[in-house]
Parts: C-alpha cells; sequence; structure tokens
C-alpha cells in the first residue's frame, strides 16, 4: 500500500526526490544507473512510466541504417513518453499523405550500394528518404510511430489495420506470452481466399498446456480488443503457437516466416 501510494505521488515529484525514495530498487540494479535509452522496436509505456516514475527515464529515439542512423530523441527536458521524441536539429521531418514519415538531411544516405532501382524505391529525386513507417507528429514536434506500410492489413471494404496498435493492446495479458497480428487467408466459405485479421499467440506457461486453452485465449481476446479497439481491429482468427515465435537477430518478429507456416499448416492441409 505504501509503495502503491509513493508511486502515485511520484508523477509530481522531482527526479531526485524520486531517486531518494525508490533508492532500494535503484540500489538493486547497481546504484548509479541515471537514464536508458530505447530504440529497434516499440517501448511498452506502462514500462516507459515505471522507470520515469522511480527516477530512472527511459529515452526513447528512433533512427535507421540509412540514416546514419539517428533521426529523433527524447533526452532530460525534452521527455514525452509514448513518443521518439523531437528530429535533431539538422534533420527535417515530414509527413506523406498517407502517413509515412519522410526524411531531409545530410545524414540521409546517397544510395545502396550497386542497387541504382532499389535505392530509387526509397529516396526521391529531392533527396527526402521514404521511411516506410507510419507516424504522426504533434503540435510539439515530438514524433510517435504508428506502424509500418508493408505490415498493414488492408480488408475487403477497404479499412486499414495497423498490427502494432492491435499487439500492444493484447500483449497486456498476463495470458499472453507474445503475440504477432497478421492477415491471414480465410480458408472456407464464401470468404474463403480473402484476408483476416488473424493473432498467432504463444500462451503463457501456466494456461499453455491446459486442454481448453484456445478457448481461454480466445475469450482473453475477445474482452481486451472489445473495450480498447474498433470492432473491425479485432481479431477474428486466433491461432495458438506452442514455440517462442521466429525473429531477427534484433528480436524483431518475422512476419513472414510466421505467414508462411499458417499456410502450410492450415491452407493446405
Amino acid at each position: 500500500k505504501l509503495f502503491n501510494l509513493l508511486y502515485k505521488l511520484a508523477k509530481y515529484m522531482p527526479k531526485s526526490f524520486k531517486r531518494f525514495i525508490f533508492k532500494p530498487i535503484i540500489n538493486e540494479l547497481g546504484g548509479k544507473i541515471e537514464c536508458f535509452i530505447s530504440g529497434g522496436a516499440p517501448l511498452e509505456q506502462s514500462t516507459a512510466e515505471f522507470f520515469d516514475r522511480i527516477g530512472i527515464p527511459i529515452f526513447q529515439g528512433y533512427g535507421l541504417t540509412e540514416t546514419s542512423p539517428t533521426i529523433s530523441v527524447n533526452y532530460y527536458g525534452n521527455n514525452k513518453i509514448g513518443t521518439v521524441g523531437k528530429a535533431l536539429p539538422s534533420v527535417k521531418v515530414t509527413l506523406a499523405d498517407d502517413g509515412e514519415l519522410i526524411i531531409y538531411g545530410q545524414n540521409v544516405m546517397q544510395g545502396y550500394w550497386g542497387k541504382p532501382e532499389l535505392t530509387a524505391q526509397v529516396i526521391d529525386e529531392a533527396g527526402c528518404f521514404h521511411t516506410g513507417d507510419i507516424g504522426e507528429i504533434d503540435k510539439e514536434g515530438y514524433i510517435k510511430i504508428t506502424g509500418r506500410i508493408k505490415n498493414m492489413i488492408v480488408l475487403g471494404g477497404g479499412k486499414k489495420i495497423f498490427p502494432e496498435e492491435v499487439e500492444a493492446v493484447l500483449e497486456k495479458s498476463d495470458m499472453i506470452k507474445e503475440v504477432c497480428v497478421l492477415p491471414l487467408k480465410i480458408k472456407s466459405g464464401n470468404k474463403a481466399g480473402t484476408e483476416e485479421v488473424g493473432a498467432v499467440i504463444v500462451p503463457d506457461d501456466k494456461i499453455a498446456k491446459l486442454d481448453n486453452v484456445q478457448q481461454i485465449i480466445e475469450e482473453e481476446v475477445k474482452k481486451l480488443a472489445s473495450s480498447n479497439l474498433a470492432p473491425y481491429k479485432i481479431p477474428t482468427n486466433i491461432i495458438i503457437y506452442n514455440n517462442e515465435l521466429p525473429k531477427t537477430a534484433t528480436k524483431k518478429v518475422k512476419r513472414g516466416e510466421l505467414t508462411e507456416w499458417y499456410e502450410n499448416s492450415f491452407i493446405k492441409n
């Protein structure tokens, strides 16, 4: 009870006082750590809020190898949780009509070595780099990444869904260990061959071995999604995956490999 009270009050305290109150926790992390830098993948907002409350802010940034690499970053005095910060002074960031982040500056690469056609796909005539990321820029200049164009799911009626938004909701469940939202082909019926919103889920170890794990997960997804997402964004096909999701060296889920696994396991059989 005392911790919960102090945790709520810490929102309005200066950093030095937070660190004094939560010194036992900070000592468990070595005692001298001042901050974290986060990049490479979305940072869960609750994680950022927790560490900020105890006096160890997490500064989330954004960039790509093609942009040398930093585009924007949060820092002391300019840290808005849920964003990747403001663009560096030498970098100009704009939004295309579809929300794609467009980068211009001397940090943008000259091109992919020996691949002029591939270069032309991402760098336009003005020298601007098209990131492939969908985002928002608020009135203060803070950038928020909302999804990847190549991951976007387009339903039959034209509605667009970014998997990252759905995943962020489902990841809050203690019953779900990992989740990847994908466009999955409908196997049979009048809509056979079209796509629906699917969720490949690795259940938590506590329920993974239960006979009714499918039912438990489906009910959990419905409960979370119905109260946090628009109806058309709710996954309609829940697939239980009994291993760790396949990932790249930087721990990003291999969506293509999961889609191939689904099609081989459920479409062809």
